[in-house]
């Protein structure tokens, strides 16, 4: 399980619990919730959709990226962040950039059939 039902209960309940608590214009919420499910669908689909220059430019310094977040999925205790890289460098958990694992040619086997670690060679 990639995270525990109670962090998905809690954040079920957080959002609508702050908007009844704090004044907030929908449009204002409609551009959150929009930012953060974009955010989380991006960092997800296996591949980079932010090209190189931002990624290892400096603004990829700052932002959370696919690259950035693909490395917490290959070794877990590190890049927690979920939109700037801010928190993950003051609490030493920056690891910076992973990588993706190509698909194989027709008739390949993949790194993961190999038994190869992802970003090492065979």
């Amino acid at each position: 399980m990639s995270f525990h039902p109670l962090e998905s209960v809690t954040g079920a309940v957080l959002i609508p619990a702050l908007v009844m608590l704090i004044p907030i214009h929908y449009g204002a919420l409609l551009v959150v919730l929009t930012v953060m499910t974009i955010m989380g669908v991006t960092n997800h689909m296996g591949w980079e959709i932010f090209p190189d220059r931002l990624v290892r430019g400096p603004a990829g310094k700052w932002l959370i990226t696919a690259s950035h977040h693909q490395r917490h999925h290959e070794k877990y205790l590190c890049n927690f962040g979920l939109y700037f890289r801010f928190w993950d460098r003051l609490c030493g958990t920056d690891r910076g950039l992973g990588t993706f694992e190509t698909l194989p040619a027709a008739g390949q086997r993949s790194l993961r059939e190999t038994g190869h670690e992802v970003g090492q060679l065979p």
